[in-house]
């Protein structure tokens, strides 16, 4: 068997098959208004807090527009 080694340096595309987003678990819902209030501050885009069916979340994007989330769950 050989190993594939493969690697590209192509940017992140939420259309190529691979990673859909990368999510954070923060301790409370208070701290999820906080990092809201902090990304708001720091002028990066970010949704509504929204209610999922496991917690509540807040999602925004990295520079390189890898989908980033930080929730709390139920």
């Amino acid at each position: 068997m050989t190993k594939d080694t493969t690697t590209t340096t192509a940017r992140f595309t939420p259309f190529r098959p691979g990673m859909d987003h990368l999510g954070f678990a923060v301790e409370n819902i208070e701290e999820l208004h906080r990092w809201a209030e902090y990304l708001t501050g720091a002028t990066i885009e970010h949704g509504d807090l929204i209610e999922a069916d496991y917690g509540t979340a807040l999602r925004f994007k990295a520079p390189d527009d890898v989908a980033l989330e930080l929730f709390v769950s139920m």
